[in-house]
Order: C-alpha cells, then structure tokens, then sequence
C-alpha cells in the first residue's frame, strides 16, 4: 500500500457528516475494493485540494483495470457497448459514476441488467420477484430512453430516462415492459421541475393519474419518479408496441426516502399497481432459489448487501 494510500477502515476514507445509512454502505465498498478487488482508493478533487474517498476506485486502477467496477466480464462488456450508444442518442453516461463510483446505482444497474441479459432466467427472476406474468424476456437495456426525437413525440420535451427497459412477453402471447428505477445510498432527485404544459397534460390525459396530480407529484420527494412514471405512461400510450407496463423502483430495504417517494407517487395513480418496488435483498434471495443464479446472487449479496464483512 503507498504512503498515500488508506486502510479501507480508516475514518478519513468517510465522508463528514453524511447520514449513518449511506456511511455503512460506503465501508462496505471500502472494504470490498481493498479485500476484493485489491485496488488503491481515488481521491475527489475540489477546490483548495483532495480528499480520499474509501468508496471511489483511484483513476490509475481503472486504467489498468477498466472492468473493475463491474461484478462480471458479461456486465463490463455490456458497459463498454452501451457507452457509445446511449452517447450517440443524445443521452449522457458519467464515466467517473460508471466506472470509478462503486457506491454509485449506476454500476449496480449494469451489474443486475447486464450481467443478466442474456440470460433466460432472468424472466423467471423477474417474475417471481415482482409477481408478473412474464414468460420470455424480449430485450433489456440500461440508461435507456426513446431518444430525442420519440420524447418530443411523446410530448414530455425533457430528457428522463430509466436506469433499465425491459420488454417481455407475458404466457398468453401479451408484450409488457419494466421501467426500471434503481438506488443504492443516493436519493431521488431533490430538484423541483416546473409543470410545464406537457407534464400537466401527459399527468391528466395518459390515464394513469388522478386529474389535477401534477401539482402534488412536482414536490422535490415524488418528483424524478413522476417524471419517469409519466414517460412510461406515455411510451404505452403513444407507441402501441405493449399491452402493459409498470414502473419498478429497486431499493434497499432500509431506504426511507425511496418509500417516501414510491407512497407519494402511488396516491396519485388510478391503479397503484402500475408502480412496483422490490429490495435488493428480496431480488437476490429470489435469485438464489434458481440454481444457475445462485452464483450471480452470493457475488451481488458479498459487493452490495453485506455489511457484516466491514462491521469490524
């Protein structure tokens, strides 16, 4: 270990003042980086100097190594393509967040969605774990969204996307679609978007929410999930591709301001099954139950669920 370089439990690896919640999952990928990946810390850099942070892998060991955020070569492959497509669409991928940010949700969507989508299991897991009727996954993608010119078609004019789409098709022949909401520590976006003429309207006349919603769905906790709520009522509207859809939020068990979001959006909605959540923790032990994911599960369960590793 340099002389720069901290143990994964050293307190100056933590980040001052952040909730006790997000501190405990910080050491955890503090812990794996060093015991697990066997790579040095990154250090943040602002103004007047650095920081090292426990939870962020160092720009040199991602150089050497770029798949090491990532549990497999199947999700890191999947990364590397994903990147210039979703660029090419108009869209925008953090490289810092996807390859360096191991606390960051968005790797943790590659790890669940790319290491999964070749799999045909995955429809089984996915059906036990959210108790839909899904016989054949169709297609899965992350940071998906219908483009710049299918979101003006679609009359929202913003740049909401799902951290991951898949298209399935049910056992009577039906095509649905999952879009899915992933966090990890982070909260939903706190940011207040103004309800401009095409929410209001994609709020009152997609036939998911109850008429007059948008002024309460616009409030900071509800939201970044309204606004991905309302493009996937609109993508099943507009596009007739899909005989259903629902929006799916997965969160850790203990996460507060996710659940605080979910039950303020599903007020609002005409059928609140159209929005669905599941844990992490309840995906994996499902994921368990079907042998040939049994090893995807422990790997998920060791980098993003078990404290007790780093609770020492």
């Amino acid at each position: 270990m340099s002389e720069l370089q901290r143990a994964w439990n050293d307190l100056r690896l933590s980040v001052r003042g952040e909730p006790a919640r997000t501190a405990k999952y910080r050491r955890l990928q503090s812990w794996y980086r060093e015991h697990e990946l066997h790579a040095e810390h990154g250090f943040v850099v602002r103004k007047g100097g650095s920081r090292p942070v426990g939870s962020l892998l160092s720009e040199q060991a991602v150089q050497e190594r770029p798949d090491l955020n990532f549990l497999d070569p199947v999700a890191a492959s999947y990364a590397r393509r994903r990147v210039p497509v979703v660029q090419a669409q108009g869209g925008s991928i953090d490289q810092v967040r996807l390859t360096r940010n191991m606390l960051s949700s968005m790797p943790l969507s590659f790890n669940i969605f790319g290491a999964l989508r070749p799999r045909l299991e995955l429809a089984d897991l996915l059906r036990d774990a959210l108790d839909l009727d899904i016989a054949l996954v169709e297609t899965v993608e992350c940071e998906w969204s219908p483009g710049p010119a299918r979101t003006t078609e679609l009359g929202l004019g913003d740049r909401t996307a799902f951290d991951a789409f898949v298209s399935y098709v049910t056992a009577i022949g039906e095509r649905g679609f999952l879009a899915v909401e992933t966090k990890y520590t982070e909260p939903f976006s706190q940011r207040e978007y103004e309800v401009t003429d095409a929410y209001r309207d994609a709020t009152d006349n997609s036939g998911w929410f109850q008429r007059g919603s948008a002024n309460e769905l616009k409030r900071s906790s509800t939201n970044q999930l309204w606004r991905n709520t309302m493009l996937a009522a609109r993508l099943l509207q507009n596009t007739k591709l899909w005989n259903h859809a629902h929006v799916i939020v997965l969160r850790l068990e203990d996460d507060p301001g996710a659940d605080q979001a979910i039950d303020g959006v599903r007020r609002q909605l005409l059928d609140t099954d159209l929005l669905r959540h599941c844990s992490y923790e309840d995906l994996v032990s499902t994921a368990q139950g079907i042998d040939s994911l049994k090893r995807w599960a422990a790997a998920f369960k060791l980098r993003y669920l078990d404290t007790t590793v780093s609770e020492s």
